[in-house]
């Protein structure tokens, strides 16, 4: 493991070694437990481990001793989900602890999880919603189950059929990292995936988008609080296609009733030109106010564009959008940027600014 601060500069580097050295362990997740600071790395037999950021081990290891199939970070642990039994190990009396649930029989896979943290959920405690793999044609009450870790730990199915009639099966979740809302890839056996999001206690659900694709993004996450976003890889296609590694961004649909779809907002976003601009190799790691785009040559931290700074793009004459045009021609070299610099009104402009023009 490679430890880097976000410059780019390497920490450290250390290696984590199995206790069960019979099987071919690999690493499938990692998430930093925020209370301390302390990375917790994953193995696929069912392994935790526990490192301090000079890669220190912290804690003795937790043997599962299952075979975990996804994973989902917390803000004081992980989430862990198995075909049998969803796990929680979670930092608490500056040690760590482990509680699981078992879920029902007849689950022959796990497609996606994701973690509710106590302060979001509204049973007061922390939650993982699991979306286990059915077959095709199975009843919609099926796919979403809901693990609560509470005083007696237990697991309810969660009926979205109200919200996603024809949902066979849910492919991607994604929680908000501070508001109590969700979104999800849903496969509904048309030949195109469906993007949803609502509240995490299911009172109302939107469709939020045709996806127009019968592959299932990479990732999805939330950029902020009101933005629903979704990666597509380039090596989920065909070298043949040419297709390029992309990003869509999309408002929340909003707290109230209404069944009429929004339309696609295309965000400008802080960090990077274009939606399209995104690494081949990218992996995205969602953050309380945006996310982090990383990949084997970049580290950009994206975050929505607010309304102000919307309104500079859309007003191509007002004096913001004039500094803009200038900057952006003056990092370019042409000369244009000298006239459009002097259109300039400076009765618009503070006095900082004057002296940065």
């Amino acid at each position: 493991i490679h430890v880097h601060t976000s410059d780019g500069t390497d920490l450290v580097q250390f290696e984590v070694r199995p206790h069960n050295t019979t099987s071919d362990a690999s690493i499938i997740y990692m998430s930093w437990c925020a209370q301390i600071d302390e990375l917790i790395v994953v193995l696929n037999n069912g392994e935790v481990h526990f490192f301090t950021a000079k890669g220190e081990e912290s804690s003795d290891p937790i043997c599962l001793n299952d075979e975990i199939a996804v994973c989902s970070g917390m803000v004081n642990g992980v989430a862990l989900v198995s075909c049998q039994t969803v796990y929680i190990i979670y930092r608490e009396d500056g040690a760590y602890s482990e509680s699981r649930v078992d879920l029902p029989e007849g689950i022959y896979g796990i497609l996606c999880c994701a973690a509710v943290p106590e302060a979001n959920s509204s049973s007061g405690y922390n939650e993982v919603l699991v979306c286990p793999d059915v077959e095709t044609g199975a009843e919609s009450q099926r796919i979403l189950h809901k693990a609560t870790f509470g005083r007696k730990s237990s697991i309810d199915l969660v009926d979205v059929s109200e919200f996603m009639p024809r949902a066979e099966r849910i492919h991607r979740l994604a929680v908000a990292s501070t508001t109590s809302r969700i979104s999800m890839v849903v496969d509904d056996g048309s030949d195109s995936f469906k993007l949803f999001a609502g509240d995490l206690d299911f009172n109302y659900c939107h469709q939020v988008c045709d996806m127009l694709t019968d592959t299932p993004p990479a990732q999805l996450f939330w950029v902020g609080e009101e933005t629903i976003s979704y990666l597509f890889l380039h090596s989920q296609y065909d070298e043949s296609t040419n297709f390029d590694s992309s990003m869509y961004c999309y408002p929340y649909p909003g707290d109230d009733h209404s069944d009429v779809p929004p339309q696609s907002n295309s965000l400008i976003l802080a960090g990077v030109d274009c939606v399209m601009d995104v690494p081949k190799d990218a992996y995205v790691a969602q953050e309380v106010d945006g996310i982090r785009i990383i990949s084997s040559d970049t580290f950009v931290l994206v975050q929505a564009a607010s309304q102000e700074v919307l309104s500079v793009f859309r007003d191509q004459s007002s004096t913001a959008s004039l500094l803009m045009q200038a900057y952006d021609m003056y990092a370019q070299e042409q000369r244009g940027s000298v006239e459009t610099i002097r259109t300039v009104s400076y009765t618009h402009l503070t006095l900082p600014t004057k002296r940065i023009v």
